[in-house]
């Protein structure tokens, strides 16, 4: 940054206030006063070592037969600083005191370059932004080695830049993906919000694809690596913002393509203004009086030139967009948004509407059970007890959910339960019953047998497809929950509704003001969900969105 122009701001505010600092600057030294060496010197150095980038920007322009802002910022300070220079050098001989404008040239590039700093420092919040995706790849893989005939004969730990496309790879339960590929053996669920900012895990099977970088939640898994280096999901994710934060935005093209007009018709507007005011005093068009203490009509006429030049300069605009293009960046990449350059935000303020997952977008992703009524004549602890060992072999968030419900009610509520507080192993896994032909089946439930004993956890449609008629009661119940913004899950043992279990996962405390906030600046919020339409209704109306598109 321009430190320079502090001494020389200092001088041209402060010190004519002070009246020793004044007289000092006032002290004449040889020709000129103390105050004209100081400010010529240093503005020397703003104008010709700092601002040195400016010229060397407006030759290149000027050579390949073109003008740009930076001819613009050159012309005009150059105006400043020279006739500053005359003037001085004018009234040494003269002995004739005109006003200089060393201040008006330091201070127009201190403006722009102020607005280069703020776009390098945009850019480097994107940076850092970029750095942490660069982090989400793990530094080692694990190798499956195999023989000859294809059979594993082993592991081998390898650094992840030597991956290559078909390696088979293993992934542990809680380590990252190293790379993108497809699952050839194991099954486990992924968290990809770090890539895809959806924050439910996603079931991962043989030939499902994973992508490298996200996060292996429980299975142990093998992939089969399809992408790696450069053309990895993670790796193009990154060229895009390397390459947008190249890319000026639409307005600075626009600017550019202004200059190269605008620079001709404003040196043309000055000398235009130069000879009507000289002509004009020549001719008496306007009084002496008007004319600076043994002034000259060409001196007077040559301050309006250039002004016109002075005004002409850009600084607004050089600072304007770097500090837009600055606030969006930086508070974009703090909260895990990578804007695509400047383009992307001045089509922003065209949005008319802005689309909402629900889970975990809108709701914190975080279930929990609140109601478990039964049906039956069994006891609300047997029932926990039968529905918690049928989903502890899923890897669903809603399954962990309901075992973590039960579990407490085992150990803490049911009033057989102990005082004592339970061992770790005992709760994971004493108290379950045992379960045999589990089957987990995407967007249903699960189906397995405990203790010998069909048991079918999951939503309608598994009931329906399963033939398991739904009562009236366990309907109105679940309809009632649905209503609740909250999911009901049917549980059926032996070809039987014996109870319903209810979750909701809470709202955000910030979406209900997001929301509001986007309604104030007349963009309508929609909402995509796969969920129940009476629960995604209810969701809606607590945060005042009145457009749900379900999925399916």
């Amino acid at each position: 940054m321009n430190c320079i122009q502090i001494p020389i701001f200092f001088m041209r505010v402060i010190c004519p206030y002070v009246p020793l600092l004044s007289s000092l600057l006032l002290w004449r030294c040889g020709p000129f006063q103390m105050g004209d060496w100081l400010k010529w010197a240093l503005v020397s150095v703003v104008q010709f070592v700092i601002g040195k980038r400016f010229y060397v920007a407006a030759g290149r322009a000027l050579r390949n037969g073109s003008t740009n802002m930076d001819v613009l910022v050159a012309l005009g300070t150059s105006a400043s600083y020279f006739y500053s220079v005359c003037a001085l050098l004018y009234g040494a001989v003269t002995g004739f005191q005109s006003p200089t404008y060393f201040e008006t040239s330091s201070m127009l590039i201190t403006f722009v370059l102020l607005g280069k700093y703020l776009e390098c420092l945009a850019k480097g919040k994107t940076s850092d932004a970029i750095k942490k995706l660069v982090e989400l790849a793990p530094a080692t893989a694990l190798l499956v080695v195999k023989d000859k005939g294809g059979r594993c004969i082993g592991e081998r730990e390898i650094d992840s830049l030597l991956i290559q496309p078909s390696d088979t790879l293993k992934v542990l339960p809680g380590t990252k993906v190293p790379a993108d590929g497809v699952v050839v053996w194991g099954s486990s669920y992924i968290n990809e919000s770090m890539v895809t900012g959806e924050s439910v895990p996603v079931l991962k099977e043989v030939s499902s694809s994973v992508i490298g970088g996200t996060m292996n939640l429980h299975g142990a898994l093998h992939i089969k690596a399809t992408k790696v280096g450069s053309d990895a999901v993670l790796s193009q994710i990154i060229s895009l913002v390397e390459t947008a934060q190249m890319s000026k935005a639409p307005i600075q093209k626009f600017a550019d393509y202004v200059a190269s007009i605008f620079v001709p018709i404003v040196v043309g507007l000055s000398l235009v203004t130069f000879f009507s005011w000289y002509i004009s005093g020549i001719l008496g068009a306007y009084p002496e009086e008007w004319l600076p203490k043994n002034g000259t009509y060409f001196v007077f006429s040559l301050m309006f030139s250039i002004s016109v030049v002075v005004i002409a300069c850009p600084c607004a605009l050089g600072l304007a967009t770097p500090t837009a293009v600055m606030v969006a960046t930086g508070v974009g990449a703090n909260n895990g948004v990578l804007i695509k350059g400047g383009e992307a935000l001045e089509r922003a303020q065209k949005i008319k509407y802005v689309i909402f997952d629900k889970t975990g977008t809108l709701t914190q992703g975080k279930a929990s059970v609140t109601d478990a009524k039964v049906f039956t004549g069994m006891g609300r602890g047997e029932f926990l007890r039968w529905v918690a060992s049928a989903e502890a072999s899923s890897e669903h968030p809603l399954a962990k959910a309901i075992v973590e419900y039960a579990r407490h009610y085992h150990f803490f509520d049911e009033p057989s339960a102990t005082s004592q507080t339970p061992s770790r192993e005992s709760t994971v896994s004493g108290w379950l019953l045992d379960v045999s032909d589990f089957l987990a089946l995407p967007g249903r439930g699960v189906k397995c047998f405990v203790d010998g004993k069909q048991v079918l956890v999951g939503n309608r449609k598994l009931m329906t497809e399963s033939g398991i008629a739904i009562p009236d009661q366990v309907e109105h119940f679940v309809v009632k929950l649905e209503e609740s913004a909250k999911t009901g899950v049917l549980v059926a043992f032996d070809d039987k509704i014996i109870g319903v279990l209810g979750i909701a996962d809470p709202l955000k405390r910030e979406a209900a003001v997001v929301i509001e906030g986007l309604l104030k600046m007349g963009v309508k919020p929609v909402m995509v969900t796969g969920d129940n339409w009476r629960t995604a209704r209810a969701v809606a109306k607590e945060v005042s969105i009145f457009s749900i598109i379900p999925c399916p």
